[in-house]
């Protein structure tokens, strides 16, 4: 017998046994914000990629880890979009108890807002930062947005006031935001200067610089996504 006889009737008697393929070791996925439902679907997606990709597994985790300090961002960002920041809200001595002077910073918002004809009121009004000689900021919080920009289109009314024209009144930003804000009023302020010989014409209005004039038509515009 030919030795390739040999080995085929060696192959036929004592065929070669295939290796079960090796299952990825299941790996249970994780995230503490997650209600019943949001889970349920997070347990199939750890079954899929299980049997397809378990390589990305590792990198789910590490995102649901962050979901937190996710979620605590998207909260705040939207809280901020909505909230505004008042100078020179003058504040009441400091030998009063701590809830007598949050009372006299919460009235003397609502006649600033009386004043601009603001036909709601915030939900939170709270000082910022420690005290000093100086007055701490105020920031308030509205209950929606178009509250805000209401606000912040009636604000140059308080320089007419003879009680409120050392208030100040901006949107509540970020460090980044409040740079970007301090270049486009630096902008504004020089086109007034170099165009309309200082004349208040070109104005910083919902992060562009726009005319003083074109703000209510803006105003119109953005009221229909309210």
């Amino acid at each position: 017998m030919s030795q390739s006889a040999t080995d085929q009737t060696t192959a036929a008697r004592y065929p070669t046994r295939r290796r079960k393929p090796i299952q990825p070791t299941p790996v249970i996925l994780t995230a503490p914000t997650l209600d019943d439902d949001a889970r349920g679907l997070l347990n199939q997606i750890n079954e899929i990629l299980v049997t397809k990709a378990p390589e990305a597994i590792p990198l789910l985790q590490q995102f649901l880890s962050k979901l937190p300090s996710l979620s605590l961002e998207m909260i705040e960002s939207e809280k901020r979009d909505r909230s505004i920041v008042l100078l020179g809200v003058p504040e009441a001595e400091k030998e009063l108890p701590a809830s007598q002077r949050q009372e006299h910073t919460e009235k003397y918002v609502s006649e600033i807002l009386d004043f601009l004809d603001i036909e709601a009121r915030p939900v939170e009004v709270f000082r910022m930062g420690r005290a000093s000689d100086r007055p701490r900021l105020v920031k308030c919080v509205f209950p929606a947005r178009k509250i805000l920009f209401d606000t912040l289109a009636r604000a140059h009314k308080l320089r007419a006031s003879s009680r409120f024209n050392n208030v100040k009144i901006r949107k509540s930003m970020t460090p980044e935001e409040r740079s970007k804000d301090q270049e486009l009023r630096k902008k504004a302020y020089e086109r007034n200067r170099e165009e309309h010989n200082g004349n208040r014409v070109y104005v910083v209005y919902r992060g562009e610089i726009v005319k003083a004039s074109d703000i209510p038509s803006i105003k119109k515009e953005g009221s229909k996504n309210f």
